[in-house]
């Protein structure tokens, strides 16, 4: 006996027999749109324009809403609902209250779409929310509802890390969350939402009748739900009488409850997903929906979107090619994507596709994911940086599509990435390396020097990073930092490669002997631990300690320094060093990666051996004593960054040109 239920055409009946969908419901699935989102809505107008536009904003575009006004009472409402009436892509449907199941099922029975998403008129959905879930939906026959991991905001800031959908555990609580995407043919087999007895956890039972046809659930572990918590909600309300809700889903199921022949055949069917098959039709589907676009699309592989030097270096890039280019971006790393919103400005079509290192089957699952995305948005060129699952996938992703080009940007020779990325030389284009070090290790491991361009990072020095020493005071007090005092400052992530806790222990050390003030600008893992280590070493009255500040206010930190410090373990060609000079503050680090190809020890800054704490500390001592010295240097930093080639108007241009296959324009 098969174990796997097509989703598309059978379904378990309540003998655990494996049935054939009717014609009749299988013919309510139409080709558009793709999926129908429906938004019952009571009294919610001051929320209802936010939700429609996160649904209006997603990935593609062949998907409709409808609006249910279960009757409201308030005036601003019903305005806010009957001024979607006439709008393309918007059904508006107006009935008396009946409560939020009645309005489900009202919604659904009018709706157009294959797949359904209920959701509520406060809520809001990421923009690629439904785009994923259809992905899994599509791409594993026995999925019947997908859903992601739920992030509060509001009243209550959290994340709610849904889980697969288990039998065993959804009998006791509630896995899934509220807006699950599914098939409307299986919302007709089990006859909709329950009655509005179930007060509140209509959603809960629905999902435990789904799971009844032989339904696996699947969770996307991304929070692309956004829940509103605001006052007392219905989950409130619903908590305090529990038990008697409870009763009431048990007699409504008796298979899950009662049958134990019925639910042993039927945890067999749904015990896990079936295995990832490519999803053709859905993306023959997007492809249309997308239809002939007048920019190539660029596909973009990342780690992560952290507030990181190279992820910043990464947006810069990519703001500088928007005018050639629509971009696809793909995380590989969970993360709370602090540049999230920057990368948003440039692009609406990021997902998120977390998976675990060196995972061989996370990894065939990525390239699956990534050939969707290169058919769907019929890419044609593929850019990837410091990800192992890009790696993984490359082997695959030549053999599908020969053509297809291929770069690699590296940040620094000491990672796995740089190991990745000579292990698999045979399938990329054109490595592109930060500096002429990390170009020259590729050679040195039998990587083709013609399939190497090193294009060094650049800054905006005309519109952010520049000098202004008119001002520095006024930055100190509004800094709250005493004008008489040296002061030295960090930039970089709250994480082990940076070496936070190494700073905080050279700022210890120089506090022995000096007045000196310190400011610590970082967001990262190490964060909490960095904060608790500051007040351990009695720092707290002499550092100020940031977490994140606006890229175009950075300025302001390398101003109010007279040296900033780099004490990483790894670097590449630090987009900080470089901002810091422009804005005409000296650097003091360690030689890693290619800091010594811009700081020359003595004139614009210090730089000592790796690992040389004892020289730093004496360096920088002797140069925060002496006010003329560092005059001197704030002055070579500027002169410095002004006779080199640093700047984002040359990188961008360098780019364009190696994306277009002129390699032999860069220089």
């Amino acid at each position: 006996m098969s174990k796997i239920i097509n989703a598309d055409s059978q379904f378990l009946n309540a003998n655990a027999k494996i049935e054939s969908i009717p014609d009749f419901v299988l013919s309510r699935n139409v080709e558009w749109p793709l999926c129908s989102v429906v938004i019952p809505s009571y009294n919610y107008g001051d929320y209802l324009r936010e939700t429609i536009d996160s649904i209006l904003a997603q990935t593609f575009s062949s998907l409709e809403v409808v609006i249910v006004d279960d009757g409201s009472t308030d005036l601003y409402t019903r305005e806010v609902v009957q001024s979607y009436i006439g709008i393309p892509r918007v059904q508006v449907l107006l009935k008396n209250n009946g409560g939020l199941a009645a309005a489900r099922n009202s919604g659904i029975a009018i709706a157009r779409g294959k797949y359904i998403c209920c959701l509520d008129s406060d809520d809001l959905l990421a923009p690629s929310y439904i785009e994923q879930c259809i992905f899994e939906l599509e791409s594993h026959e026995n999925v019947g509802f997908v859903y992601s991991w739920v992030q509060l905001f509001g009243d209550e800031s959290f994340v709610w890390e849904t889980r697969d959908f288990n039998i065993d555990v959804a009998k006791k609580e509630n896995l899934t969350s509220v807006c699950a995407v599914y098939r409307k043919s299986d919302w007709m087999l089990v006859g909709g939402y329950g009655p509005k007895i179930l007060g509140g956890l209509e959603d809960w039972e629905f999902w435990l009748r789904l799971s009844q046809l032989g339904r696996c659930g699947k969770a996307i572990p991304v929070p692309l739900f956004l829940y509103r918590k605001h006052g007392k909600t219905m989950w409130d309300e619903t908590a305090a009488k529990r038990e008697k809700l409870m009763d009431h889903i048990r007699d409504r199921n008796p298979g899950l409850y009662t049958n134990k022949r019925f639910l042993k055949k039927l945890t067999k069917y749904i015990s896990k997903p079936s295995a990832h098959y490519f999803p053709s039709r859905l993306a023959k589907v997007i492809a249309e929906d997308r239809g002939n676009k007048q920019k190539k699309t660029l596909l973009v592989v990342l780690p992560w979107l952290q507030l990181g030097g190279a992820e910043i270096l990464m947006l810069d890039i990519l703001k500088g090619l928007s005018q050639e280019y629509d971009f696809t971006i793909v995380t590989t790393l969970s993360d709370t994507h602090g540049l999230y919103e920057g990368f948003r400005q440039i692009t609406n079509t990021i997902f998120h596709y977390p998976g675990k290192y060196n995972d061989a089957k996370d990894a065939i699952q990525f390239s699956l994911f990534l050939r969707y995305l290169i058919e769907s948005r019929q890419v044609d060129t593929i850019l990837g940086s410091g990800t192992w699952h890009f790696y993984e996938s490359l082997r695959d992703i030549k053999s599908h599509y020969p053509s297809i080009h291929i770069f690699d940007l590296l940040h620094n020779n000491a990672s796995g990435h740089f190991i990745s990325s000579v292990k698999y030389d045979a399938f990329i284009e054109r490595h592109i390396c930060v500096s002429d070090k990390v170009k020259e290790s590729l050679v040195e491991n039998r990587v083709c020097e013609d399939k190497i361009t090193a294009i060094c990072n650049g800054i905006d020095n005309k519109h952010i990073f520049y000098p202004r020493p008119d001002v520095r005071d006024q930055l100190k007090a509004e800094f709250d930092i005493p004008l008489n005092r040296p002061v030295v400052g960090f930039v970089g992530r709250a994480s082990e490669e940076k070496r936070p806790f190494l700073f905080l222990e050279l700022i210890s050390k120089l506090s022995e002997t000096q007045d000196v003030f310190s400011v610590f600008l970082g967001k990262g893992p190490l964060l909490t631990e960095v904060k608790n280590k500051i007040i351990e070493l009695g720092l707290s009255e002499r550092m100020i300690c940031m977490d994140a500040m606006p890229r175009e206010a950075l300025w302001k930190v390398y101003e109010v320094c007279d040296v900033l410090v780099n004490v990483s373990a790894i670097e590449g060609m630090p987009l900080t060093a470089l901002e810091a000079f422009a804005t005409g503050c000296p650097v003091a680090a360690m030689q890693v990666g290619h800091l010594e190809a811009v700081i020359k020890d003595g004139e614009n800054g210090i730089l000592v051996a790796k690992d040389d704490f004892d020289t730093l500390i004496h360096k920088l001592s002797t140069l925060l004593r002496n006010t003329q010295q560092l005059s001197v240097m704030r002055d070579n930093a500027v002169k410095y960054f002004s006779e080199s080639s640093y700047t984002l108007e040359k990188m961008v241009s360098q780019y364009k040109k190696i994306l277009q296959g002129e390699f032999s324009e860069v220089i």
